[in-house]
């Protein structure tokens, strides 16, 4: 059951990372890597940030059996307008291993955000691994848009990094988004964005993908919704001096 999910979806305890493919104006403290604690989650599917024919079924296989015994814990699949189309969470025991689903109603082309709410063996919500919400499409396809350049201020109160950065964003419209980020990253990098929809304010987490001889890192992800969106681009230095400590950088996109 487990090859059902990509393993490039997996969780690794306080690491999000979706597969392909959140805050600006105020200052945030130095940060420290949070230490993993929980199960991981193995996958989900739709796999995030994919395109799939049809979704009969929303899912997170999570990496032990005790996840999703309280009476609240739910999926949910959200679209534009804030419909929910997942039905009642059920829990199937697959080996070791809980997979956590729902049957979704049938869906219109287009893309749909989805949240996971559940908690773990040890007590902690899930939302303490990383964003609770992930992407997916259905039948939809990413139109071409203008190159847009970005330039992102550090939010972070450490004077020795520079102020701003330079990205590029590979069209400011909803869907299937690259961000090539003028900064020499490290292999822990992460891009978040978030933005404010009848939902609440919701957002995903990214990972940073670089070559060891770039200076320079792209990031690959969905913006599902049209909006105002958040762009934040947080750096985990390899220092030895120091090799824990953040520093974030953000700002404003307007997406349509």
């Amino acid at each position: 059951m487990r090859s059902k999910f990509l393993a490039i979806a997996t969780l690794i305890s306080c690491v999000f990372a979706t597969v392909l493919v959140p805050q600006v104006g105020v200052a945030e403290p130095l940060r420290v890597r949070p230490v993993p604690q929980h199960s991981s989650i193995i996958g989900k599917t739709p796999v995030p940030n994919s395109v799939v024919s049809k979704a009969p079924v929303v899912a997170v296989l999570v990496g032990e059996t005790g996840s999703g015994i309280e009476a609240d814990d739910a999926l949910f699949v959200y679209d534009k307008l804030g419909v929910n189309h997942a039905g009642q969470m059920r829990r199937v025991a697959v080996s070791d291993n809980t997979r956590l689903e729902a049957d979704l109603s049938n869906m219109t082309p287009g893309w749909y955000v989805a949240k996971q709410k559940f908690t773990f063996d040890d007590g902690h919500p899930s939302g303490d691994v990383g964003s609770p919400w992930w992407v997916f499409g259905v039948k939809v396809k990413t139109s071409a848009a203008p190159t847009k350049q970005l330039q992102l201020q550090r939010v972070t109160p450490i004077e020795t990094v520079q102020k701003k950065i330079v990205a590029s964003l590979s069209g400011a419209r909803i869907g299937a988004r690259t961000l090539t980020i003028n900064y020499k990253s490290s292999p822990s990098d992460i891009l978040t964005w978030s933005l404010q929809s009848p939902l609440g304010v919701f957002g995903t987490t990214n990972i940073v993908r670089a070559k060891k001889s770039a200076t320079f890192g792209t990031s690959q992800f969905v913006f599902p919704f049209a909006g105002t969106y958040k762009i934040s681009f947080t750096h985990y230095p390899n220092a030895l001096s120091d090799p824990m400590r953040s520093v974030t950088w953000s700002t404003l996109v307007s997406v349509r």
